[in-house]
């Protein structure tokens, strides 16, 4: 069980796993276009935001633009009550430069979930 009050208490490096523990597969299910699996670990709040449909028009339009996820490098942690901010650099297969990816990681139920992500 992970309560929000411990999720605020993990150490950086503790939090920085249980976050990529919860973005790669998510990442990866994006670049596969596999909803369930880019679902998978989602909040109720977050999968009522993401219907299959919303899910397959952002990732063609995505991979069309900008290729597939690629490497990612850490950039910060941001705690706030009830969750964790995650940022990271972030690149893609199809073209050159830098994007921002963020999760906002909280607790429901006793687990870690992804309330929120996106790439800038």
């Amino acid at each position: 069980m992970l309560e929000a009050a411990a999720l605020a208490r993990l150490e950086d490096g503790a939090l920085w796993q249980l976050g990529e523990s919860l973005m790669d597969p998510l990442m990866d299910a994006s670049n596969r276009r596999d909803y369930a699996g880019h679902i998978r670990d989602f909040s109720a709040r977050a999968r009522d935001v993401m219907s299959a449909d919303y899910f397959h028009s952002v990732v063609e339009l995505s991979q069309t633009e900008r290729g597939r996820f690629a490497d990612r490098e850490r950039l910060n942690l941001l705690r706030r009550p009830g969750a964790v901010v995650f940022t990271w650099r972030q690149r893609f297969t199809g073209t050159p430069g830098e994007y921002l990816a963020e999760m906002v990681l909280i607790s429901e139920n006793g687990r870690a979930r992804v309330d929120h992500v996106m790439v800038i």
